[in-house]
């Protein structure tokens, strides 16, 4: 389906403008605060607005150098809020923009964020125009600051008119700024957002037992079961509730729930995903409190007593991750590092969740699926678009000195093919050296291919904007090498999630563009939404977040067919999150790797030792 959307973007609607300002030839870059330096016709060039020896005033047409005349542009704004007096902090770093405050707080600042784009797709320059809010240093995260945010509405319930409300703030600003900030005497730029054509991709289809397929996860689970069930073949695999001896009857409420006795919304582990709790595969270990030294007594126990099962301790604890004091936090991942160097796949739960039945009843569904994962079962995979592929989740985490300065390397990836299946987590490189770090990444980099050259014809790497381009460079210098001897399909793509970049459906109430939309802004650089309007219903039931912008980064080569089928698996991967039915919809590719990169920097932050992160169920979940 392809239709038209409007993009946050006033364009510029004088064509084939010029703009004049001083330029000399250089030798080589220089770091010189009030020069600007690029590359033209394949010559360094200094270029200043204001006159220096030896520069030549000198005319320039927008499409000689789009990075050049976005820097005019950013220059252009600038000098407007300083000949109107308004107030604005300029950012110049990875991306030139200005924030603009409309108002400001003791919890801080509404802001509109201003940045010079250049939209390839339809020749056109223009500035991106997003609201956020910022909160000051000094003022803890609450729920008044996600009702600036726009995450929550006023009642503080989740905002699922997100969209409209981002669009009646920034036309609000243009209404009221236009005039001041956007009327230049050689340049138009209009007052209405730029209209962008867009397609949609093909919707999530899942399957689940015996090879059925469903729509839903909910219902597919449901009629269907598990696409793969937990292996009882050597082994009977068990869950022990963990709970302090005072507080007991919190696990029998929670054992009824995961059995199905309790709630109308989940039927049971058994009848959802044919694993039956009962005296076999349930345990209870009670403690006095929660402690590094009390959890090693019930794993020790545990080994001791079952030495061939398999065991997910399914920890009653009496904080959650929103209310946990720093005590309470640290001993969370020192518990979990603990069970992780014993071969354990833990899963905490709050009591207050388990108390609270409105609350229970709704995430009693998710907490089931990440047991069954952790125990070795597959709940549904996607249906793919590229067959025979392996997709290479790339993930980073730095150790840092207390200057900030980077003092260890770690890069790992999470395997899995293109239905979803995870196939598990390698290590690429760990490493206090930064050459090593890039003979280490390349090398296991290697490793891998070779090891799945017999099952895979494709390969695709996923990683996010947060890569630095000297590692993008390492990544493309080991394909390269590999396809000179092999006919395997390679691509990288990269997935950012912190652009301005917002698109509106006019057609819908709700101004949010249907789930699978995609917006080309160049031949490599596309707005995804994997999530948003269902197909058949005018209303939206939760807070829909912002596209995410896809770079496709490798090969050079590559045709517009293969992009859509890469962009298809991604929109594929983001339904095979088994954190819960409708869990976060992102690859898993990506939120794997988030997921373990924050259980990495907390290990590092608390001197937790090293572990090994290999070959072991999804933990993370």
């Amino acid at each position: 389906m392809e239709k038209e959307l409007k993009i946050n973007v006033l364009p510029i609607e004088t064509p084939n403008f010029t703009f004049s300002l001083y330029s000399k030839i250089f030798s080589s870059y220089e770091k010189k605060a009030s020069i600007y330096f690029t590359t033209i016709n394949d010559e360094i060039v200094g270029i200043s607005e204001t006159k220096y020896d030896d520069f030549q005033i000198t005319e320039f047409t927008p499409f000689l150098n789009t990075e050049l005349t976005k820097w005019y542009l950013f220059n252009l704004i600038k000098e407007k809020c300083k000949s109107n007096s308004i107030e604005y902090v300029e950012f110049d770093n990875f991306q030139r923009c200005l924030d603009i405050p409309l108002s400001k707080d003791k919890l801080g600042k509404e802001i509109i964020t201003i940045t010079p784009t250049y939209i390839n797709s339809r020749k056109l320059f223009g500035f991106i125009l997003n609201y956020r809010f910022v909160k000051n240093e000094n003022v803890p995260f609450s729920k008044e600051i996600q009702i600036k945010s726009l995450s929550l509405d006023q009642n503080g319930n989740e905002n699922k008119n997100y969209y409209i409300d981002k669009y009646n703030k920034i036309v609000s600003f243009i209404n009221k700024y236009h005039q001041y900030l956007f009327s230049f005497d050689n340049l138009k730029v209009s007052q209405s957002f730029l209209q962008i054509a867009s397609s949609t991709l093909e919707m999530k289809k899942y399957q689940f037992g015996k090879l059925n397929i469903n729509n839903s996860q909910f219902q597919g689970i449901k009629n269907f079961g598990p696409y793969l069930p937990i292996n009882t073949t050597n082994y009977i695999p068990k869950i022990c509730f963990i709970y302090r001896n005072n507080e007991k009857n919190y696990s029998y409420k929670l054992y009824h729930a995961l059995f199905g006795k309790t709630y109308p919304t989940f039927s049971g582990m058994e009848k959802m995903f044919h694993f039956a709790l009962n005296k076999d595969s349930v345990l209870g270990e009670g403690i006095t409190d929660y402690s590094v030294d009390n959890i090693k007594i019930v794993i020790q126990h545990l080994k001791e007593k079952y030495p061939e099962d398999f065991i997910v301790p399914v920890l009653i604890v009496p904080w959650s991750k929103e209310s946990a004091s720093e005590e309470q936090e640290k001993l969370y991942f020192e518990l979990k590092h603990l069970f992780l160097i014993n071969n354990m796949a833990s899963q905490f739960i709050s009591i207050d969740k388990i108390i609270n039945d409105n609350i229970l009843k709704w995430s009693v569904s998710s907490l089931a699926i990440q047991i069954f994962s952790k125990l070795g079962g597959s709940p549904w995979v996607v249906i793919p678009k590229t067959s025979n592929c392996l997709i290479i989740g790339i993930g980073q985490a730095y150790q840092q000195h207390e200057d900030s300065s980077i003092k260890k390397f770690f890069s790992y990836s999470i395997l899995t093919d293109t239905t979803g299946l995870f196939k598990g987590i390698r290590i690429l490189a760990n490493t206090n050296n930064k050459e090593d770090y890039a003979k280490n990444l390349a090398k296991s980099l290697k490793e891998i291919i070779n090891r799945y050259s017999n099952n895979y014809d494709s390969f695709v790497i996923h990683t996010s904007f947060r890569i630095s381009k000297k590692d993008i460079k390492i990544i493309k210098s080991v394909l390269d090498e590999i396809k000179e001897n092999s006919s395997f399909n390679f691509a990288i793509l990269r997935f950012d999630d912190t652009h301005d970049y917002l698109c509106f459906d006019t057609s819908f109430n709700s101004l949010v563009p249907l789930e699978s939309t995609k917006v080309e802004l160049s031949c490599r650089n596309y707005l995804v939404w994997f999530e948003g309007q269902q197909y058949g219903q005018f209303t939206i039931r939760h807070r829909i977040g912002s596209p995410i912008r896809v770079i496709i980064d490798y090969p050079k080569d590559i045709n517009r067919e293969r992009i859509t089928d890469y962009l298809q698996d991604a929109i594929n991967l983001s339904g095979a999150n088994w954190r819960g039915f409708n869990a976060k919809s992102i690859p898993v590719s990506l939120l794997y790797a988030q997921l373990i990169s924050h259980f990495i920097s907390e290990f590092d932050k608390y001197n937790l030792g090293t572990i090994n992160i290999e070959n072991l169920m999804p933990w993370f979940l």
